[in-house]
């Protein structure tokens, strides 16, 4: 219902739009007065402004007004319109922000068009689609006190930390420079203070007293990266700040030249609806995400053999492979790094690989498997060929110095990397050639690594272009390299960007042949690669597999030799990563497995579902329980992160409704290939060891 409007004018008394789900109230002398959620509890935030940032005649404006020049209906939608004026009073810049609500999109968007009707051109830095202040009268509420709340912070890249957190916890950054270029946002260092919180792309709310939630994330990320900034008051529990951003790095719009924002999405959710999946869904089928028919399996080299992995190493993998290749139903064979002759120079080998990667490609389909190959497509080793023959290819800082790409001492010979422009039309030829040429010489797989280095900061070849503009761009000449029927897998990437254009994408840190890292208490990073952060992204990114691409939670480590984890975390990181419905890769010398690994091996691999829910995703950093629903029941897995035993007791009642629990025909613990039993409900998991978990076949009786 709306009223007081007059289409393509101002509002005369006001605007109220109402669905089922949210009402919105707005007014010429404020804008956007109030968004409410008329189901739930004190759900509410505003008013809310728009701002945008920008440089012009050599200085930095900021153009944010409380009220707007204009508030207009326009088809429907509401615009607001600000307006900033140049040198000449006829020349300006101007800010129309769209804001929709409707049936149709179970929520808000808001976008945003930023117009320059200057005769020079100007710098754009940022919109800002969504400005809440407590210093200019904005409140947001979701339930009685912000102190219930779980916040959901969503990491920048692949292995950069994602979890939920209380107000009474801080979000830690790394202590070293090396480390926050690597695993953090440039342009959103961890605040490291109480209440004090910037997601990438997505926010998720839950109060959890009342159930109520809230997810407030862009839709798209074509030319921009976009954040949400949280700042809540720990003391009165008050929210001072939220925030919706668009990064467009100082990106330069021409005279006459209109930018299109991201698409803002805010939705709420009851106890039981889940609007962040909702979002997920949105932004997935925006983005046209790529969605793989099956998440794909296979062997990777890296976890056991790392650089010095050689030709005969692979040549007896495969050996060792083809039995068991049906059985376990593996597809895909990937070489790993340490092939290549620098870090650059993909197309030639070291003298480790004497027979090429023609022969390597057609010696691994012989074997019956699609043969798999790593690349990091944006870094390059400043003595490699491709560095001598072009080094106006390399982005360089605002001093013409070439910035540093990667850090990795695992490159003996190179450790400080440096990074290619996406944006330069000699790089994105390359690329495409490049990846053309592997793909004529038989690999099928391709999984690119190092990612985010496309993104840094830097001067660009095309300043018309921002750092989330030049990475999609990179990633689309690969794309177009390899082909469309190609699987491409990223890692270590910016996530917005790649949706649409790669299959699969990493989304924790590096597992690791031990459980834990030092390096999260001796470097305070929360990033590091880890088997328990891996688990933990894995967990709490879990909404994103087939939604926007096939999660990949990172290989499978089983084997004894070499692996300083114990069995029980094993068995976890196994079920975990079969029970996300993700890629699996095992990478261990199969060559050395013995029976009871091998074994180990074929249970997960016979327990793979197609998606995963997490029962318990407010419990902080560490989800505990997860179910996944296969033909004929659940699976169910309890995990112990604790350095002792526990004993606990599960409820069934949480999770099968009482037609399904008197349906249950038998309850087995899988790894102990042991029957468990249950009374009104309550079954007994047993004693769970250190990092240890229990996996749970809930059969149930046919109708």
């Amino acid at each position: 219902m709306k009223s007081g409007a007059t289409r393509g004018s101002y509002l005369e008394v006001g605007l109220e739009i109402r669905t089922e789900k949210i009402h919105l109230v707005a007014d010429f002398e404020r804008g956007v007065r109030e968004i409410v959620a008329p189901n739930l509890i004190e759900a509410r935030l505003g008013p809310i402004d728009a701002a945008c940032r920008f440089v012009a005649y050599g200085d930095s404006h900021l153009l944010a007004k409380t009220r707007p020049d204009a508030v207009l209906e326009e088809n429907g939608d509401l615009r607001l319109l600000q307006t900033w004026r140049g040198q000449d009073p006829a020349e300006r810049i101007t800010l129309s922000v769209y804001i929709h609500v409707g049936d149709d999109v179970d929520g808000v968007t808001l976008r945003a068009q930023f117009t320059n009707e200057l005769q020079t051109p100007v710098a754009l830095e940022s919109i800002d689609l969504l400005n809440l202040r407590s210093d200019n009268g904005g409140k947001f509420s979701l339930g009685f006190s912000a102190g219930e709340w779980s916040i959901l912070r969503n990491g920048w890249q692949s292995w950069s930390a994602t979890r939920t957190f209380r107000l009474i916890e801080r979000d830690p950054a790394p202590r070293f420079a090396f480390l926050r270029e690597m695993e953090e946002n440039p342009a959103n260092p961890s605040p490291n203070r109480h209440g004090r919180y910037t997601s990438e792309q997505v926010l998720g709310l839950r109060n959890i007293s009342n159930g109520q939630s809230m997810a407030l994330g862009f839709l798209t990320c074509r030319q921009a990266f976009g954040d949400i900034r949280l700042e809540v008051n720990p003391k009165s529990k008050s929210t001072d700040l939220l925030r919706a951003r668009c990064h467009y790095d100082g990106m330069t719009v021409q005279p006459g030249q209109t930018v299109d924002s991201e698409t803002l999405w805010l939705g709420f959710g009851t106890r039981g609806q889940d609007p962040l999946g909702d979002w997920a869904q949105a932004s997935g089928k925006t983005m046209e995400a790529r969605i793989p028919e099956k998440s794909p399996a296979g062997w990777c080299s890296w976890y056991y053999y790392y650089t010095k992995v050689n030709q005969d190493d692979v040549y007896e993998n495969l050996a060792a492979l083809g039995p068991l290749r049906e059985e376990l139903g593996l597809e895909f064979f990937q070489l790993d790094d340490g092939y290549q002759s620098a870090i650059g120079d993909w197309l030639t080998v070291n003298e480790k690989f004497p027979d090429g990667l023609p022969a390597l490609a057609a010696k691994i389909t012989e074997s019956g498997f699609r043969p798999g190959i790593w690349t990091a497509p944006f870094l390059v080793d400043t003595k490699s060929q491709l560095a001598q023959d072009h080094p106006d290819w390399l982005l360089r800082d605002s001093k013409g110095r070439p910035i540093r790409g990667a850090y990795n001492p695992l490159w003996a010979k190179c450790r400080s990397l440096k990074a290619l422009d996406p944006t330069h039309p000699e790089v994105q030829a390359w690329l495409v050639q490049t990846f053309h040429a592997l793909r004529q010489m038989g690999w099928e797989f391709f999984k690119i690594d190092f990612l985010y280095a496309a993104a840094l900061p830097a001067v660009r070849r095309n300043p018309a272009m921002s750092r989330a503009a030049a990475l999609r761009a990179g990633l689309q000449a690969i794309r177009e390299g390899i082909g469309d029927d190609a699987f491409l897998l990223g890692c270590g990437c910016p996530l917005g960007p790649a949706v649409g254009i790669v299959d699969a994408m990493r989304i924790g840190a590096d597992v690791t042949p031990r459980w834990s890292n030092p390096m999260r208490w001796l470097a305070r990073d929360h990033h590091c690669l880890s088997t328990l952060h891996s688990i933990r992204n894995t967990i709490h990114r879990a909404f994103l597999h087939r939604v926007w691409w096939c999660n990949d939670p990172d290989c499978v480590l089983v084997r004894e030799n070499k692996n300083k984890m114990t069995l029980p975390e094993v068995q976890t990181l196994a079920s975990v990563n079969a029970l996300s419905g993700g890629m699996v890769l095992v990478s261990d010398d199969m060559t050395q497995l013995s029976n009871e690994r091998l074994n180990l091996l074929r249970t997960a691999m016979s327990h793979r579902p197609q998606a995963m829910r997490v029962l318990d995703p407010d419990a902080g950093e560490f989800p505990t329980k997860m179910l996944a629903p296969v033909d004929d029941g659940y699976l169910l897995l309890v995990i112990n992160y604790n350095k002792d035993d526990v004993s606990p007791i599960f409820d069934l009642k949480d999770i099968l409704d009482l037609k399904e629990l008197a349906r249950v025909n038998q309850l087995r613990e899988i790894w102990l290939n042991q029957i468990l039993h249950q009374h009104d409900g309550l079954m007994r998991l047993g004693v769970i060891p250190p990092h240890g978990c229990r996996l749970v076949h809930i059969r149930l009786k046919q109708d």
